[in-house]
């Protein structure tokens, strides 16, 4: 059985960041599996990934900036404080939890947009990325590697192809010229209104709006409704918190548009960090509100409510 020297470097964290590194050399053969849990991106908006890491010991905590690009680079100058102050959490990264951002490294200069923070007193283990390159050239590590992700692949081009099934039973269309939209919390009255309205502009406009509807509310669990779909319209009582977010972004939505005035239910910071734009109702008629106000108050005055039950 062949054996491979890699050298590792053991790297020892807290809460403010790195200490000390520790190299330390380990041997390999062909018989391990390789399993690393983390691509390290410290304090890092985009810069290329160098290491693969995983945790021996402790917690990291995966946080994304949720800030516009041109602030990036001022904020990620102001320190740690301020980083976390400006960041949306993601995931946290455990002893034994499963493999995240290890398909980086397969390239040369791949680059991340996470930031990582030790919660507490942590022990990671690293490999650089030029080492694992050439270990996983080698014909006993990369056939280790191809089975190990393709049991991976398989997994998830099943579930893939059971969602796609049901977005084509939605009947979403591949039409390049047509936005695709889902409406939570649709009732009957939106929807009568929503179809009059984009029949006639699509016959008025070579661009198409096609909208699909649920009577669900959104939220982290229904979230994945939205797969194949470029934009989400919601209502008041929908829910988009960061969660649900990340589901829609990963999910391909592009757009939150809200169909009411209020945003108090988005998690404007979450949308930020993922790159979700967001529209609302930026006004109703102040008109409209204040004669509404003044005939509710005369209908109470008058007891116009009592008055119809009674007559009925």
């Amino acid at each position: 059985m062949s054996t491979i020297k890699v050298n590792f470097d053991v790297l020892h964290c807290t809460v403010h960041g790195v200490i000390t590194f520790t190299k330390r050399e380990l041997v390999s053969n062909s018989s391990l599996n390789f399993y690393f849990i983390y691509i390290w991106h410290i304090m890092c908006v985009s810069l290329d990934i160098t290491k693969i890491m995983f945790v021996e010991s402790g917690k990291l905590i995966r946080t994304r900036l949720s800030v516009h690009d041109e602030e990036k680079e001022g904020i990620l100058k102001a320190g740690i404080d301020k980083i976390k102050n400006n960041s949306i959490f993601i995931d946290e990264i455990l002893p034994g939890t499963h493999c995240t951002g290890l398909l980086h490294n397969f390239e040369a200069g791949a680059t991340a947009f996470a930031t990582i923070f030790a919660s507490g007193p942590t022990k990671v283990w690293c490999i650089p990325g030029d080492k694992f390159r050439a270990i996983v050239t080698k014909p006993e590590f990369s056939i280790i590697m191809m089975v190990a992700m393709a049991k991976r692949v398989r997994t998830y081009t099943k579930s893939m192809r059971g969602l796609l099934d049901k977005i084509k039973d939605r009947g979403v269309s591949d039409d390049e010229k047509a936005i695709h939209i889902l409406s939570y919390d649709a009732t009957s009255w939106a929807i009568d209104n929503f179809n009059v309205a984009i029949e006639k502009f699509n016959k008025e406009n070579e661009f198409k709006i096609i909208m699909e509807y649920t009577t669900d509310r959104l939220s982290s669990k229904t979230a994945t409704y939205a797969a194949g779909f470029d934009v989400v319209c919601l209502f008041v009582n929908d829910t988009a918190d960061a969660e649900t977010i990340r589901i829609l972004s990963n999910s391909g939505v592009k757009m939150i548009a809200n169909r009411c005035a209020g945003f108090d239910r988005v998690d404007t910071k979450a949308a930020l960090a993922y790159g979700v734009s967001l529209a609302r109702v930026p006004a109703y008629s102040p008109y409209a509100v204040a004669e509404f106000a003044i005939s509710l108050l005369m209908g109470v005055n008058r007891k116009i409510a009592r008055a119809s039950s009674r007559v009925k």
